[in-house]
């Protein structure tokens, strides 16, 4: 967290909202973030939200897709921010097999959607590279 605060721009509104979610991750309960953020369909709103339910329960891919979830409101697209970021930390194998099975018959598949993440990958600047990865704490 503080690594991406040294790259960000010290604008009011990127330094209030980092406040937001640092204070928000160390919440215990998912409620606050709902209330704290909001789970509308504004970005302003669920974007933030997605960041910090990532945050604060991103030990498995599954915990950090039911946590984001749980939060009410526009949970399809808090839920597919996440699960972005919860696949980038995890990977395809932290995906739970039952949910892969549950769409393997769906167009795109998943093997497709595999290939495009590799492809999107190999475009990344060098600067983004696994030598620039964050990581996250427990």
């Amino acid at each position: 967290m503080e690594v991406l605060a040294e790259d960000l721009p010290r604008t009011p509104f990127l330094q209030e909202t980092l406040e937001k979610v640092r204070a928000l991750s160390s919440s215990p309960h998912d409620v606050d973030i709902a209330n704290a953020c909001g789970t509308s369909p504004l970005a302003c709103e669920s974007v933030i939200a997605a960041q910090v339910s990532f945050l604060r329960r991103h030990s498995s891919f599954e915990d950090a897709v039911v946590a984001a979830a749980s939060l009410g409101g526009d949970v399809d697209s808090i839920c597919a921010l996440v699960g972005c970021l919860a696949g980038a930390l995890h990977g395809l194998s932290g995906i739970p097999e039952r949910w892969l099975g549950a769409i393997a018959h769906e167009s795109p598949s998943v093997r497709e959607f595999v290939d495009l993440a590799d492809a999107l990958q190999e475009l990344a600047p060098a600067e983004f590279s696994r030598e620039r990865a964050f990581t996250f704490s427990d």
